[in-house]
């Protein structure tokens, strides 16, 4: 009876802001991540310099990419177990402010070296929305809309393709570097977040456990002071 009442509860107004904030935070990355596919090209190319030939800038292209990719995979690992411990909450409003601000700061970048770093802290903040997301929706979402919700949230990622593609048409003749500074935007997404999306109640339930989890893991290594 308990998980029928469960499953038959309506969509409350957190449900929905939830929904609203992990929607929008994948979506903008894939915007962010689109954003970086139609560009990457031209800043590369400038970036070398005019001496570069058609070799050296389809490598630096791919080792950009990979760095950026290197930089996401480590971003989802590092901050799904952060989210453990700080909330998930937290932990997506980081990751929207470091892969918008850090993009903005690339279109800054006249080193390449300098362009790749900055790309390669944007990922660590890419790596983020989608796990964390997902499971603030699979968290919060406790009834027979779950898996809906869930499914359109992921579907938000194809919606930053075509916000990318909109901003690459409209801005592409003033050169890669303002169409890369929109990717600022995103930023403001943070203040939504932080004000409306709150931490799922078994979210803050797991918080005791990972650190129990850490200490016993800790004293499995150390049992007792004087081995230490």
């Amino acid at each position: 009876m308990r998980t029928h009442d469960q499953h038959s509860k309506p969509i409350a107004r957190q449900q929905w802001t939830t929904f609203a904030g992990a929607t929008l935070g994948w979506g903008l990355e894939g915007f962010d991540i689109a954003l970086f596919a139609l560009l990457v090209g031209p800043a590369v190319t400038e970036l070398l310099g005019p001496g570069a030939s058609n070799g050296d800038i389809v490598f630096h292209i791919g080792l950009c990419v990979t760095i950026f990719l290197l930089g996401w995979t480590v971003g989802a690992v590092a901050f799904g177990i952060v989210a453990d411990y700080f909330g998930r909450v937290w932990v997506l409003s980081l990751g929207v402010l470091m892969y918008a601000v850090f993009t903005g700061a690339a279109a800054l970048s006249h080193e390449y070296w300098l362009f790749v770093l900055m790309r390669f802290i944007a990922g660590l903040g890419s790596g983020v929305e989608g796990p964390v997301g997902a499971t603030l929706i699979a968290e919060s979402w406790r009834n027979q809309y779950r898996a809906k919700a869930t499914g359109v949230m992921l579907s938000g990622y194809a919606g930053g393709y075509f916000l990318a593609s909109l901003v690459y048409s409209l801005l592409n003749s003033a050169g890669w570097r303002w169409s890369l500074a929109t990717a600022l935007a995103p930023a403001v997404l943070v203040l939504f977040i932080r004000r409306f999306v709150p931490n799922p109640r078994s979210a803050r339930s797991c918080r005791p456990a990972a650190r129990e989890m850490s200490t016993l893991i800790a004293s499995s290594r150390c049992p007792t002071a004087a081995s230490c």
